[in-house]
């Protein structure tokens, strides 16, 4: 017969996996979340403002707009986070 092999305890499994609706997910860590989308968004701002400077106003003015959504995103994940 099979060693180790039998039924799991309740308390080894995972509440994601108990609950695939639960908020809580084994990998999500929100400060990593938001503090990347904040990095991600300060870069898209200061490449939106060159490109408006440089370029062209609409596709500046876009990147920035995506930019500056991204580090309001970010700032929210980090807040409720906590």
């Amino acid at each position: 017969m099979l060693r180790g092999v039998g039924k799991m305890r309740d308390d080894e499994i995972p509440q994601s996996i108990k609950n695939p609706l639960s908020l809580k997910a084994d990998y999500a860590d929100p400060k990593l979340y938001g503090y990347a989308s904040i990095f991600i968004g300060i870069i898209a701002l200061i490449a939106g403002i060159f490109s408006m400077i440089s370029f062209s106003v609409i596709p500046g003015g876009t990147i920035s707009v995506m930019g500056a959504f991204l580090l309001i995103a970010g700032y929210i994940v980090v807040k409720r986070g906590e």
